[in-house]
């Protein structure tokens, strides 16, 4: 599902949701209009854990024991959800949801510390264009550019465990 359209119903909510598959699990937690997810991957190079949060413009991605993140800007075209939008889990795939009322917690929706988050607009205008929506779950492209910007080991150890390419 897509988290977006998901956090436009304007309810707060907490969703879990597991993708046996692909070793992907995390939560989603949504309320007036943002969205955060937390998600772990794991392989037999070990786990990743990732986190993603938007406000409806703006997304950032980062993973655990990095210093460097993902920021870019989109804007909201037609109605979220509706129509062909590429979701980031791959539809393919069971995924299990189950949702719960959840109160807003605005800490949830805070950057973290630490973190220095690379503006990634420019690039990623050239994916948008191509129909991919920035709304949806971390794909694994962004998943293992996140990997990219660790230092090694953690770099090779993030990309094993996702499955890069």
């Amino acid at each position: 599902a897509n988290i977006v359209s998901i956090g436009l119903k304007r309810q707060s909510q907490k969703c879990d949701f597991s993708e046996p598959q692909s070793n992907t699990a995390g939560t989603i937690y949504i309320a007036d209009g943002k969205v955060r997810g937390d998600f772990t991957s794991q392989s037999q190079a070990g786990t990743v854990t990732g986190h993603i949060i938007s406000d409806g413009t703006t997304m950032n991605t980062w993973m655990d024991g990095m210093t460097q993140g993902f920021k870019s800007s989109f804007e909201m075209t037609g109605q979220a959800g509706g129509g062909d939008t590429q979701k980031g889990l791959d539809p393919e795939k069971k995924t299990d949801y189950k949702c719960e009322k959840w109160s807003k917690d605005e800490t949830k929706f805070q950057l973290p510390s630490g973190v220095t988050f690379t503006d990634m607009s420019a690039m990623m205008q050239g994916s948008m264009k191509a129909g991919a929506n920035p709304g949806a779950m971390p794909t694994k492209t962004a998943q293992c550019n996140a990997c990219d910007m660790a230092p090694e080991p953690q770099k090779t150890q993030c990309r094993q465990a996702l499955g890069c390419r």
